[in-house]
């Protein structure tokens, strides 16, 4: 009688190890991987560990090699004390990072190529950190002008949101850098010692779009839907107000650093929903106010909208990979390519000559 049931019991357990193994062995052409962070000195930020390898495989399929500073793409040691070229700090979210791209498709080793081709080569320094906006840029401005010899700061503003908070930023005392520093470090663990699809695989089955993921039932009565509420249409922004908060977030900047800042603002155009093309889907008000801001605080901002658009037009989208949708998501290599370029020609324009 237990013949039958020890037999099932050991081919569930054959099972599990082998496809448990087949999984562990295939993983790495799936799933990303998972690295513990390191606490930087000099950027006294959390960044991923020099030296190791961060696999990405969600949108876009690559390998980035981790240089000095936490920089994804830098292969070689930093020298700060090189005189012989210009040095600039490249600053923006996951779509500056660029991990979803090979090391020499990243938007850094394709300007420093171009400038090498030029008259005028360049060290670029990849600083960009995925979630990061301008408080954590600003923050870093003074930590790295030193120890890599600054000559400019340049950022990849995908969202004007994200220069909100230089508006009114303020510098987190140590004591809260301290603070989390222990958090972050307790936080690492799991990664350090956990393989990378098991976290995957937790990741998956405890939260959706990054919140906690809900029970589709719950324990009780249930609840009465909630009555539905009426959409207004937006109420008109002031334009002084407008202005007053894009001169203070470009005072935010300026009074970080005494460098040449140069936005080049590079939005998701054209973007593809629903079948459609839209190419018009941002707010035009807000980046002529914070035109005119910029041009009065004598910082550059640059725009490559139509440079994304017109590449498009050609069939050469400049956002979205092959394993998602083209037109939706990060940069990709055409889109690296494109912002590399327009920076080179605004630089040698003597931009970096402005304050």
């Amino acid at each position: 009688m237990l013949g039958d049931p020890l037999r099932l019991v050991q081919r569930w357990m054959i099972g599990l190890v082998i496809g448990t193994l087949l999984i562990a062995s295939s993983s790495p052409l799936f799933v990303r991987s998972y690295l513990p962070r390191s606490f930087d000195p000099i950027r006294q930020v959390w960044t991923l560990p020099q030296g190791k390898v961060y696999r990405w495989r969600s949108e876009g399929f690559a390998n980035s090699f981790v240089g000095p500073m936490g920089m994804p793409g830098v292969r070689v040691e930093l020298d700060g004390t090189d005189n012989s070229m210009p040095h600039l700090a490249f600053w923006g979210d996951s779509q500056a990072e660029g991990v979803g791209v090979s090391d020499d498709d990243k938007i850094f080793a394709i300007s420093e190529r171009l400038g090498s081709q030029s008259s005028r080569p360049w060290r670029v320094y990849p600083l960009a950190r995925s979630g990061d906006d301008a408080s954590d840029w600003i923050e870093q401005f003074p930590r790295v002008e030193t120890a890599l010899r600054i000559d400019a700061h340049v950022i990849l503003v995908t969202e004007l949101l994200d220069l909100d908070p230089a508006a009114d930023f303020q510098s987190r005392a140590d004591s809260q850098t301290d603070a989390s520093k222990d958090v972050s470090r307790n936080q690492q663990q799991l990664s350090a010692w956990l393989p990378a699809f098991l976290l995957q695989a937790g990741r998956n089955l405890l939260f959706d779009d990054d919140k906690l993921r809900q029970l589709r039932f719950s324990l009780g009565p249930a609840k009465s839907p909630q009555p539905a509420v009426a959409v207004t249409s937006e109420a008109p922004v002031d334009p002084d107000s407008e202005s007053d908060h894009w001169h203070n977030v470009c005072r935010g900047f300026r009074a970080h650093t005494e460098l040449p800042v140069i936005l080049l603002y590079a939005p998701q155009v054209p973007v593809i929903m629903s079948g459609k093309v839209y190419r018009d889907i941002d707010d035009e008000r807000r980046y002529e106010a914070l035109s005119q801001a910029a041009s009065d605080t004598g910082l550059a901002l640059v725009d490559l909208r139509r440079e994304f658009i017109d590449s498009a037009r050609q069939g050469a989208w400049p956002h979205g990979f092959h394993n998602g949708q083209i037109g939706v998501g990060h940069l990709n290599t055409i889109g690296n390519t494109i912002v590399a370029k327009t920076l080179l020609i605004w630089f040698q324009r003597g931009i970096r000559a402005s304050s």
